[in-house]
């Protein structure tokens, strides 16, 4: 089903993300889902009681101006003005956006090897061509048609970060070529290591971010999209036309957020940090798994292939249907992705090591099945 300015539908279907979770059994142990688990802070929850009391009512399209204000300050480059922030209905709809407003049929939109399905859905939306490439790689895969380029650090599903290094060459070839880079930045607060990701700077750059992940508020459906005035004035009736404005609970709630001093973030950094040890070490007690090691996000990238000879995305649904253990098989993230699967270490602890335990012994089941098939 085509629509006006030659959106299609055609083979657009929910993702295999959201398959295994509705595929799911009682019983089942979710390291599925990218659901954060730690407590919503409590200013932003004040807010949402205090906001019972008032009226609801729209706010600006752009969204209120004080908010925009404090999302244009975290990239003052682009001006620091309202003018260079849109708030969005989460960060789904800055995305959407980005493609929808930039990117026309028969354009290039290039994205990592494995990456979020809606890096490759969206663009298949208006007729573009995906590109992929590992993300140090992609400076050199830019082609004539290159119309974005769609990263995001630290990376789901892989949890890698990318490179200052990188960034700057991708961010220079966006300025001198005349393409859009968008950095995905949902993940931003949720690095691993000591230092924060580095973030790409330039006149093209656009960047996406919301507080479902670093505020555990994935609820309010609140994001953002930052980048120069033009592009967002661009943008703009899109987003009107689209949403009207996001929630004004939800605007509150995150300049709320937005306002908390960064030494409250270290104690959610160090809870994942404690999480992927023990699913580390968890993993290094089975055999025939390797994986990339996260730098950020909750995300473990797991090569199960000396394990698991069939595909990974029906291993993935009948372990969901057997009320196992929810893991994302790789093919969601990309036809590179069989062999391998996505572990969330969201949940808690004793979650992460049972979840381990029932995939070990899926995993062994699969492979006698295998075995004695004719």
């Amino acid at each position: 089903m085509s629509g006006a300015g030659g959106l299609s539908l055609d083979g657009l279907s929910l993702s295999l993300i959201r398959r295994v979770m509705d595929a799911a059994a009682p019983g089942a142990i979710n390291l599925a889902l990218g659901e954060p688990t730690h407590e919503t802070p409590a200013a932003v929850r004040r807010v949402l009681a205090e906001a019972a009391d008032e009226p609801l009512r729209y706010t600006p399209n752009g969204g209120l101006p004080e908010l925009r204000r404090a999302l244009a300050a975290r990239r003052p480059w682009h001006g620091g003005g309202t003018e260079s922030a849109l708030v969005t209905v989460g960060s789904q709809e800055a995305l959407a956006l980005a493609v929808l407003g930039l990117v026309r049929g028969g354009d290039e939109v290039l994205v990592p090897r494995w990456a979020y399905p809606s890096y490759e859905a969206l663009p298949r939306m208006v007729g573009a061509t995906v590109v992929r490439a590992e993300v140090d790689e992609m400076p050199a895969a830019v082609g004539e048609r290159t119309r974005l380029v769609i990263v995001g650090s630290p990376a789901n599903p892989t949890g890698e970060v990318v490179s200052a290094d990188t960034w700057r060459r991708l961010a220079a070839l966006a300025d001198e070529r005349g393409f859009h880079l968008v950095s995905d930045e949902v993940y931003e607060d949720l690095y691993l290591g000591d230092t924060p990701p580095a973030i790409p700077r330039g006149r093209n750059v656009l960047h996406v971010g919301g507080v479902s992940k670093s505020l555990a508020a994935t609820g309010l459906r609140l994001g953002w999209l930052i980048a120069d005035p033009e592009i967002v004035a661009r943008l703009l009736p899109l987003h009107q036309h689209l949403v009207t404005c996001a929630p004004m609970v939800s605007q509150r709630a995150a300049l709320a957020g937005l306002a908390l001093p960064a030494a409250d973030r270290e104690p959610i950094r160090d809870l994942y940090r404690a999480r992927w040890s023990c699913v580390r070490s968890a993993l290094e007690a089975v055999p025939g798994f390797t994986w990339i090691e996260p730098a950020g996000a909750y995300y473990v990238w797991m090569d199960v292939r000396a394990r698991l000879a069939g595909s990974t995305a029906e291993y993935a649904l009948d372990s969901a249907k057997r009320g196992e253990v929810l893991v994302v098989p790789g093919e969601a993230f990309g036809a590179e992705g069989r062999g391998r699967l996505r572990l969330s270490f969201a949940a808690g602890e004793e979650e992460i090591e049972e979840g381990v335990q029932r995939l070990d012994a899926a995993l062994k089941r699969a492979a006698a099945l295998n075995a004695h098939a004719p």
